[in-house]
């Protein structure tokens, strides 16, 4: 934990325990400071977890997270953060703590059991570029999210995206599957490029009045789309 100086770690870094990297200075200086690390990997599987608190200020910068698979990972703010492949046993939180976090950018893969953002503060943008692997999916449960985009194939069993301001897009045909109920609110566009039984059903609002809600179909089969 610093007072607001950055931490930058460049080696990767094995956890021999519950690790915790914070330039917050334990609230006192909430502005932050920047936090880089190489690849951050557990000692022994699903057991280690990792905190990363880099205040309204600090970007988060990280390699690969969970090699050797963590237990949770827990992002309590950044202004801009850039994550690696991320493995976690049990959840993966960004944004959890009350302060305005901003572009959440996952550069590779995203496994674990439920994934939250914007669980406790506002969160801007948020781009999945690899796979995304888990149960479940919940952003804006308190905090508001930006602009969603799913670029790679993603299998969940449910996703619960509220109080959005920007669109939700499916980035390409049929890289987001949902087994179960998918709940999308937003004030702004809905585009979801569907194909075969990649949706069981799909609950859609504009809780403003907002913009459009678009569902793209390639082939033939249909899906449940209701506006609540």
């Amino acid at each position: 934990t610093t007072d607001g100086a950055t931490i930058d770690v460049t080696g990767t870094t094995t956890l021999a325990a519950n690790a915790a990297f914070a330039t917050t200075d334990g609230g006192g200086t909430a502005g932050g400071a920047n936090i880089t690390l190489a690849a951050v990997d557990g000692s022994v599987a699903d057991t280690q977890s990792l905190t990363l608190t880099a205040g309204t200020g600090g970007n988060i910068t990280t390699g690969n997270l969970g090699g050797t698979r963590l237990s949770t990972l827990n992002v309590v703010s950044g202004n801009t953060i850039n994550l690696g492949n991320v493995n976690s046993a049990g959840a993966v939180e960004v944004g959890s703590g009350a302060a305005t976090t901003g572009a959440v950018n996952f550069n590779g893969t995203v496994d674990g059991t439920a994934i939250t953002i914007a669980g406790g503060g506002n969160v801007g943008d948020v781009t999945f570029d690899g796979a995304v692997n888990g149960n479940a999916l919940t952003m804006g449960a308190v905090g508001s999210v930006g602009n969603v985009v799913f670029n790679a194939a993603t299998t969940l069993t449910s996703v619960d995206i509220r109080q959005g301001t920007g669109t939700i897009t499916d980035g390409a045909a049929g890289s987001l599957t949902v087994s179960g109920l998918t709940y999308l609110d937003t004030t702004g566009n809905i585009r979801l490029d569907s194909a075969a039984n990649d949706f069981a059903t799909v609950d859609v609002q504009n809780s403003a009045g907002g913009g459009n809600i678009d569902v793209a179909l390639v082939d033939a089969n249909a899906i449940t789309v209701n506006q609540i």
